[in-house]
């Protein structure tokens, strides 16, 4: 218990070298999977924001090896929480098929308005924009946040993303949106 104690008291003060690497102790001496899996998150975590990307990338492909995250045993809060830090750092260190794997299974879990725009967003960078088109299709029947940037710039994407997949009409609808928005 008292690993995590200092783990968490030294990411609250800001020592995360220290604390990444009191997690990776709380991973190492805990038999308690629950623990272990938020010890991972929280150290992937901190080695995202100390923008050490492939070594989060390392613990959190190291904990689903050993089935820490195996879907039968795991929450969905958690799996959840897992696939989203492990698509956005793989995305930061470049790995984009690992990137896209993990928001194809965050889709499969529990799709959401966001999983399928981010998604889009990295098949459309990756060259694919007829595929990202077709997911985002979806955008036209959902409504939006209430957000009036957020829509803005889902509208703005889907217009690019559909003008580049060659669906002029599309795009020219949806960069109407965009506009409508923002008025």
């Amino acid at each position: 218990e008292w690993h995590v104690a200092r783990a968490v008291l030294l990411d609250r003060q800001g020592h995360f070298q220290r604390a990444q690497r009191a997690w990776g102790r709380v991973i190492a001496l805990t038999p308690d999977v629950h623990k272990k899996q938020q010890a991972t998150l929280s150290r992937a975590r901190i080695l995202d924001k100390l923008e050490a990307y492939e070594t989060a990338l390392d613990v959190l492909e190291q904990a689903q090896h050993q089935g820490l995250f195996a879907q039968t045993s795991t929450s969905e809060a958690q799996l959840d929480a897992f696939y989203r830090l492990r698509a956005e750092v793989a995305q930061k260190a470049g790995q984009m098929e690992t990137a896209i794997e993990s928001w194809e299974r965050l889709m499969a879990l529990a799709p959401s308005l966001e999983t399928r725009f981010k998604l889009a967003t990295l098949w459309f960078l990756q060259g694919d924009a007829e595929k990202a088109f077709q997911l985002l299709q979806a955008l036209q029947s959902t409504p939006l946040p209430k957000d009036v940037d957020q829509a803005d710039t889902w509208y703005s994407t889907l217009g690019n993303i559909a003008f580049k997949a060659g669906h002029l009409r599309a795009a020219y609808e949806a960069y109407q949106k965009a506009l409508s928005i923002q008025d």
